[in-house]
């Protein structure tokens, strides 16, 4: 399980916390507050779909995916609970960083053309599969890729890696005071509604 706290500078947190001793209802207050946050949030990878991927490709739709898989799950008088459902971990490996590294093959398909990108070469209709070479290379990654009727590479696919470190994303998760913005004027219609 994937556990984010939000880190307040003193100050903020002071003004925070002063605001909230004026709920007379925390359960209910922090069930709103845990809504916010998950809306915060899924706005949040809603901005990370929107921004075109790294070479170009036609979108995966990873970040509609997490932003779908983020919900508001439950709350109590202490605290509140976003869950973020992640069956493959990737979105644990976009936040923490992670080295991948092959599962029942011998050596991971990282995918640099556009026919190839978010599919597996086993997981291709059978015409593209079946133009797909192997070519070692020495001194460097062997590649998957088509080749011409010479035997002369057309195009690569994919590089051959026999493990992948990913590097934490920054802007995985939304910054603590956009966040902390989005809370406290949660926060605060609340007890305006309130009379508070």
């Amino acid at each position: 399980m994937l556990k984010i706290e939000i880190a307040l500078p003193p100050d903020l947190e002071r003004e925070f916390d002063a605001a909230f001793k004026l709920v007379e209802r925390p359960a209910a207050a922090l069930r709103e507050l845990g809504r916010t946050l998950s809306n915060a949030t899924r706005d949040h990878f809603d901005v990370l779909n929107k921004i075109p991927n790294a070479r170009g490709f036609k979108k995966s739709g990873f970040w509609r995916g997490i932003k779908n898989g983020t919900y508001f799950k439950d709350s109590d008088d202490s605290s509140a609970t976003v869950a973020i459902a992640d069956e493959t971990r990737s979105f644990y490996a976009k936040v923490h960083g992670a080295v991948i590294t092959p599962k029942n093959a011998q050596a991971l398909a990282i995918p640099v053309s556009e026919e190839a990108y978010g599919k597996s070469p086993r997981a291709q209709d059978a015409s593209f599969k079946d133009a797909l070479k192997l070519i070692p290379r020495k001194g460097k990654p062997s590649i998957l890729a088509t080749v011409d009727a010479d035997g002369e590479i057309d195009k690569v696919h994919y590089v051959l890696l026999k493990r992948v470190k990913i590097n934490p994303d920054p802007h995985a998760l939304p910054r603590d005071e956009y966040v902390f913005r989005r809370l406290f004027e949660s926060l605060s219609d609340y007890l305006e509604r309130r009379g508070a």
